[in-house]
């Protein structure tokens, strides 16, 4: 029997065997219910079906196609060593609309054009308000009817805790009245910025494995059809990283570019960006100290860095009255997790955070960044030169967040807290493969199935690993678009309802109290209250009070009914 067969079998043997383990006990059910380092045994079955069953059945994908991949792949090659730069820039323009068009489709199927999290709709609500040019907006009549979760208020005013760059992407969204596309483009950047890192420093093949990496990475690609500001601070590392990284020619040019990125990456996840991108920042200053042609241009990328700095300074003291960040400030809505921030050097609490914060996410980016084979081709790209040294520095600095804090994240698209992480593992990556194949080439053996087997586990491990977890995700997202859509359906337009906590609202009804959500509350209203439909909490009293801030809309209520459901009913005008 040719190994081809052999192969072939064995991958749709073990594929097969992943999903089969829907039969066992555990099942492959992927649930999502609190504290956010809660494993369902579903998810945890899953993982561990990844690593034993897809991961070889990807490998043995690829080695099942290589006498015809591996033709293709060399003609690749030798046709992007002779393609002009203009035809490699379209190519990377190509590779951007596949990138923007993957993550508007993986947002439809796996979110439902829905946020995740409740910080999406407070950030969303920030975003708001800046597009009608304001800091804060008025607080609405009748506040006690409003969520304030993640909200910050100060002087008869509010708007979201968040980061100023993490409110930006919103208000464009806003502006343009463009949903979720901006969110998809950052992510298409940033699968762009790495094939140009790599490229610039391996060659275009390897440019486009960078790409594959982005594309394939379950963390990259799930967190990066969200809507979460996460990816934008990823997005923009990346930018940073692309005119920087293994640049010995660094221009002005270029160094604004890379001063943009990482000054904007700065005003949405500084902790984040400020770790990682420091130690690369050092080796930058380092070669500039020994090389005078490198010191106009470190000198145009600090002044980017500072002045984007600077307006973020000034918004938030604007803001906040403060020099804190806007949700470390003195604020009028009380932080439900503020506890997470306290202690930080507390020694006792830090030996916990070891296990709970460090451990916790060191594992779910091992398995979501690209499972234990990526971990181990970054661990071998990490000693390559000054810059992998860098950024292996900067993940392990990020990583040690985790021992100053409690706020865990969540682990559904992956270690959502270190999702920037991921932009210096995907090229020491790609440093470690390039490594890989100098040595097959140094010592006589044969690339061919080292180069397929890394396909094949991009394309079907990954890939299946990333359709499983996005079905996961896809059923919370259904909480969402039943719960709006029957809003949407019932309510007409111009009107005020009155529901309980959203939590409340898909709790009662037992499909989805099973499955679980991590969104507890319901979309804020508008700040300038034009929503067509305004949902406030119910409540003792709350009728009078809809119906003294809102005379000209007609007041609805939301019910369950008996066993579970939804059930929509208008208020009469006399009720009060």
């Amino acid at each position: 029997m040719p190994p081809t067969v052999v192969y072939a079998a064995l991958a749709m043997l073990l594929a097969g065997a992943f999903f089969a383990l829907d039969e066992t006990t555990s099942g492959l059910t992927i649930t999502f219910h609190p504290p956010w380092d809660r494993f369902s045994p579903g998810e945890l079955n899953g993982w561990i079906g990844a690593i034993f069953l897809l991961a070889p059945a990807g490998i043995f994908a690829g080695l099942a196609v290589a006498p015809w991949l591996w033709p293709a792949l060399e003609r690749l090659h030798a046709r992007l060593a002779t393609t002009r730069p203009a035809r490699w820039a379209l190519a990377l323009v190509g590779l951007f609309v596949v990138a923007v068009a993957l993550a508007a489709l993986c947002n439809a199927h796996f979110f439902g054009g829905f946020p995740f999290t409740d910080d999406e709709w407070a950030a969303r609500f920030g975003g708001q308000v800046l597009a009608l040019g304001k800091l804060a907006a008025p607080i609405p009549p009748a506040r006690n009817l409003f969520t304030d979760l993640f909200l910050f208020q100060r002087a008869g005013h509010w708007t979201s805790f968040d980061y100023l760059g993490a409110l930006l992407p919103w208000a464009v969204s806003e502006l343009t009245r463009s949903g979720g596309l901006v969110f998809h483009l950052f992510y298409g950047a940033s699968v762009v910025a790495l094939a140009v890192a790599a490229g610039r420093r391996f060659g275009r093949t390897w440019g486009l494995v960078a790409a594959l990496i982005g594309l394939a990475s379950p963390e990259m690609l799930v967190l990066g059809s969200s809507t979460h500001s996460q990816l934008v601070s990823r997005a923009w590392l990346a930018i940073g990283f692309a005119p920087l990284i293994w640049n010995d020619r660094l221009t002005r040019r270029a160094a604004a570019l890379s001063g943009l990125g990482i000054g904007m990456g700065l005003i949405t996840r500084p902790p984040e960006v400020l770790l990682l991108a420091l130690p690369c920042l050092l080796v930058l200053l380092a070669r500039a100290l020994k090389d005078r042609s490198l010191r106009n241009p470190v000198l145009v990328g600090l002044v980017v860095i500072l002045a984007i700095q600077a307006v973020a300074f000034i918004y938030r003291f604007e803001l906040t009255g403060s020099l804190l960040p806007v949700r470390f400030a003195h604020n009028d809505v009380v932080h439900p997790y503020a506890n997470v921030f306290r202690s930080p050097f507390d020694p006792a609490a830090m030996a916990r955070r070891f296990g709970d914060n460090f451990a916790y996410n060191l594992l779910t980016l091992s398995v979501w960044f690209l499972g234990p084979l990526g971990a181990l081709l970054a661990l071998l790209g990490a000693t390559r030169d000054a810059w992998t040294k860098a950024m292996a520095i900067g993940v392990v600095l990020n990583l040690g967040l985790a021992l100053l804090h409690d706020d865990r994240g969540l682990h559904c698209v992956g270690a959502i807290h270190y999702s920037e992480a991921t932009v210096p593992l995907a090229l020491l990556v790609v440093a470690g493969l390039h490594r890989l194949s100098r040595s097959a080439t140094d010592l006589g053996v044969a690339r061919a199935p080292f180069a397929c087997a890394f396909v094949g586990y991009c394309v079907v491990s990954m890939g299946l690993f990333t359709a499983w977890s996005g079905g996961g995700l896809a059923q919370q997202a259904k909480i969402h678009t039943t719960l709006y859509g029957a809003v949407d359906e019932y309510v007409p337009p111009h009107s005020v309802l009155l529901a309980p906590q959203y939590a409340a609202a898909w709790q009662a009804i037992p499909e989805f109290r099973a499955t679980g959500s991590w969104v507890f509350e319901w979309r804020r209203a508008r700040p300038d209250l034009s929503d067509e439909v305004i949902i406030v909490r119910d409540g003792p009293g709350a009728a009078a009070e809809a119906r003294a801030a809102f005379p000209a809309r007609k007041l609805w209520r939301l019910g369950g009914k008996p066993g579970g459901g939804l059930l929509f009913v208008p208020i009469p005008d006399a009720e009060r």
